[in-house]
């Protein structure tokens, strides 16, 4: 129960330094592919709390869709543009104009 309460270590910092240290290029895509993934699990966590991961499928579209809804719902978040767009880039079917848009609409209620 304890491990579902803490968040675990931002290994982002370590999978970007992998990506530098590959020579081939399928290793450096896979470690690419990885450093999204825990990057969309780290935020799943910040906006959703630490047992939503086990529940979000990251090729479900709905999911992927629904994630970035919430974190636009936390405009007093200071990085919830940033982490937003980060959204929009990890899932190829979010527009950034419609994110970007929701977060202002949000901003001026």
């Amino acid at each position: 129960a304890r491990a579902s309460v803490e968040r675990p270590p931002d290994l982002n910092p370590l999978a970007i330094e992998a990506i530098s240290w590959a020579s081939d290029s399928n290793v450096k895509a896979e470690l690419e592919e990885a450093t999204r993934l825990l990057a969309i699990d780290s935020l799943v966590r910040k906006y959703c709390g630490n047992g939503a991961q086990e529940f979000f499928q990251v090729h479900e579209q709905f999911h992927g869709l629904r994630l970035v809804q919430q974190v636009c719902r936390h405009i007093d978040v200071p990085s919830v543009l940033s982490d937003a767009l980060m959204l929009c880039d990890a899932f190829k079917y979010v527009s950034r104009v419609d994110t970007c848009v929701t977060i202002i609409q949000r901003t001026m209620l």
